[in-house]
């Protein structure tokens, strides 16, 4: 493989260098002492002579005065705290005077050092020219061309472990999908048939629900997926819910799944649910069924409910009407909360019609306080 004879020789020129980090850092800083040997030791030599070799030296001179401060203190004390204050420069001067003056004897021309630190330099730019701006950025294409050429050398055993942990995996996934689907299996059974119960009460007594589940491939949500099948009369064969169902069968039918969900403590609550031609085509006692589940979803949901029968209006905690209105040429609707006595004109209006008669609105209150 042409690429991992790259990597190989990429591999061996770095690790022959042995580089260290930091290692050109130092070395520059080294190569530029050498460099100036003659000057760093001239004025070197100076400046130690200026602090404390120097018969003048500011060492001496300070000396001097602080003798002379002690001299007066003697006489007069306040001059006392002026040599408290200069002791500290003195003792200053001094240890930086054998600082500098450790520093020079160290120093020591050596042409053969400064041309082996000029080559060591020239073998480390050469390396960054190549593999990064540092010998710490060498250092790191070192390891990312180790990690790469491993990849390749050990490329069978990794292919191998990666299939044995794929099979346990599957098997541990085919175990755990096949729990779930005989899971699932009981409860679309169940879940059915609580339904038609349900249904029962909202007009569509005879009606027969199927929870159909089919395979749908590997998914985080198992290896198959559920369609609802309903024959609205039995007998007949059950089709899918989204083809045969009108608006009115789609909306008692959730009512009912939401209705079965929420007596089994699975229905999850916090959600808005809107329902539409939920009281289409019934009325009655049917009417009511659907109203009295409608209520109870809204203990614990946001339940919007578009209705014409006074049946179902009377459960609502909050009454809205709404009314189109043409005006100027343009149809607009327009939307009005009711209060206590507009609600009760309204409902005694659903019950008889345009002309609210005193039954009527006896017979709205008497629905409202049921309901309440």
């Amino acid at each position: 493989m042409r690429q991992l004879d790259v990597w190989q020789f990429q591999r061996r020129e770095i690790e022959a260098a042995q580089l260290k980090p930091g290692e050109d850092v130092a070395l520059e800083e080294e190569r530029r002492v050498q460099a100036n040997l003659g000057r760093i030791l001239e004025s070197a030599g100076i400046a130690y002579g200026a602090l404390y070799d120097a018969p003048e030296s500011a060492f001496a001179q300070m000396r001097v005065a602080s003798r002379k401060l002690e001299e007066l203190g003697r006489i007069d004390s306040s001059l006392g705290e002026i040599k408290t204050t200069l002791d500290p420069a003195l003792i200053a001067l001094q240890e930086a005077s054998e600082s500098l003056r450790d520093y020079l004897s160290r120093l020591e021309a050596n042409p053969e050092r400064l041309e082996a630190v000029q080559s060591r330099l020239a073998a480390i730019d050469k390396l960054k020219r190549k593999y990064g701006a540092s010998v710490e950025q060498i250092l790191e294409f070192l390891e990312t061309t180790r990690a790469q050429i491993d990849a390749v050398e050990n490329a069978g055993e990794r292919t191998a472990e990666l299939r044995r942990q794929r099979d346990v995996l599957a098997a541990s996934y085919e175990a755990a999908a096949a729990r779930l689907t005989k899971t699932r299996t009981a409860a679309a059974v169940k879940l059915a048939r609580a339904v038609e119960k349900e249904l029962g009460a909202l007009a569509m007594a005879g009606t027969t629900l199927e929870i159909e589940l089919t395979p749908s491939g590997w998914s985080a949500r198992g290896v198959e997926q559920a369609r609802f099948l309903v024959a609205p009369n039995r007998g007949e064969e059950a089709k899918p819910l989204d083809r045969i169902a009108s608006g009115g069968e789609l909306s008692r039918i959730a009512l009912a799944l939401k209705t079965c969900l929420l007596h089994s403590g699975k229905a999850g609550g916090g959600r808005t649910l809107v329902f539409d031609e939920v009281d289409t085509g019934i009325g009655g006692s049917a009417a009511d069924g659907v109203a009295r589940r409608l209520k109870l979803l809204s203990s614990e949901n946001q339940v919007l409910c578009v209705t014409h029968l006074p049946q179902v209006a009377c459960y609502a905690a909050h009454h809205y009407r709404v009314e189109k209105a043409e005006a100027g040429g343009r149809t607009t609707a327009r939307i009005e909360e009711l209060d206590e006595e507009a609600r009760r004109r309204e409902i005694g209006r659903m019950l008889s019609g345009n002309r609210v008669t005193a039954e009527a609105l006896s017979h709205a209150d008497q629905m409202i306080r049921a309901a309440s």
